[in-house]
């Protein structure tokens, strides 16, 4: 089934804030850990390796993101039900649509007229689903919505997809990534280590709706983005964030 209201609720309780915020909050424990985190992005994203052409849309931005959510459901109960996401069940894409409507429309926009996913907005929803089937094809078995404990003032979090020890993220913006995309992954990667887990050693950044994607090790990741291993560079993560946040400023 499609998550309810209640999973899709990401506002992290008082003096605690989720690892989005975060991974664009903090600036200078950044700089000071990813020195060389911007050069690498670019030559990254010239280099990004191409699964599929990019995807022109007739749809206005400001649906981009309702879009984005419902292709991401679309994706994951086909992944369950072991079907592609265009023989889903018609009462099974209803239920999705709702759902990500009622999540996007309580938390986005609180004063707002209700989202509504157009008849365009759904058949792009699906083609993107369609690619993320097709991209994860040759991955499975596949674990959706990664939970992550939380630790000191970061609140619990949730990876896109995890397939054997490597953690995907998904990025449907019409846009390269971002050195904030790898902040995030490396959250991830060090709530991980912290939870003594330690199952994760490749991640992926991914974005279907331009039909790119990068992967690399943690391990290397880290050596060229900052100069030292994954263990020190989790580590350090790990002991920010279990010190008391009275102590950073976030800006």
């Amino acid at each position: 089934m499609a998550r309810s209201k209640e999973q899709w609720q990401s506002v992290a309780p008082p003096g605690m804030i989720s690892e989005k915020q975060f991974a664009a909050s903090h600036p200078g424990f950044w700089d000071a850990l990813l020195p060389f985190a911007e050069p690498y992005v670019r030559t990254k994203n010239l280099n990004a390796k191409r699964f599929e052409a990019s995807l022109v849309s007739i749809n206005s931005p400001v649906d981009v993101a309702l879009i984005n959510e419902v292709a991401f459901e679309l994706f994951i109960l086909s992944d369950s039900m072991e079907c592609q996401p265009g023989s889903l069940p018609e009462e099974v894409v209803r239920h999705a649509i709702n759902n990500v409507v009622g999540y996007v429309g309580a938390f986005h926009q609180p004063a707002g007229p209700r989202p509504k996913l157009t008849k365009a907005g759904l058949q792009e929803a699906q083609r993107i689903a369609r690619r993320l089937a097709t991209f994860f094809a040759p991955h499975k078995p596949l674990t959706s919505r990664v939970g992550f404990p939380g630790c000191g003032w970061l609140d619990h979090a949730e990876g896109d997809v995890l397939s054997g020890s490597t953690l995907f993220e998904i990025k449907g913006g019409a846009r390269t990534f971002r050195a904030v995309d790898y902040r995030q992954l490396l959250i991830y990667c060090a709530l991980d280590f912290s939870s003594g887990s330690k199952a994760i050693d490749r991640i992926c950044l991914l974005n279907p709706r331009e039909g790119i994607y990068i992967e690399e090790s943690v391990d290397v990741l880290c050596q060229r983005i900052a100069g030292a291993g994954a263990v020190d560079i989790l580590a350090d993560i790990v002991h920010y964030i279990a010190e008391p946040n009275s102590r950073y400023r976030i800006g």
